[in-house]
């Protein structure tokens, strides 16, 4: 039996979105995506074209509002490595995990 954590799901969610937009073409998805989440919960934004920078400053004051904390933004939140095609389900986990604790 295997428990999924909110982690777990939070992990494998990103890393589909970024699997698809890699796959859709895109050479950039960290532009695409915002994440944002409080622990147990979790929201992640993904927009075909890249979110703007009044997109991200609208995000940014619903998260601050709500008290979440951004995982990922266009802002560059997520490193560099977490957005090739070779990144696995697993490593995303392993830094989502310390960007929730």
């Amino acid at each position: 039996m295997v428990l999924t954590t909110a982690l777990d799901e939070t992990a494998r969610v990103l890393s589909l979105a970024i699997a698809t937009l890699i796959e859709m073409g895109e050479a950039h998805p960290a532009e695409h995506i915002y994440l944002a989440g409080n622990g147990r919960l979790s929201t992640l934004v993904v927009g075909r074209a890249p979110l703007t920078p009044d997109d991200t400053r609208t995000l940014d004051e619903a998260v601050r509002a709500l008290q979440y904390k951004t995982l990922v933004s266009p802002a560059g939140a997520l490193p560099t490595p977490y957005t090739s095609a070779s990144c696995t389900p697993g490593r995303l986990m392993s830094w989502c995990d310390s960007c929730c604790r």
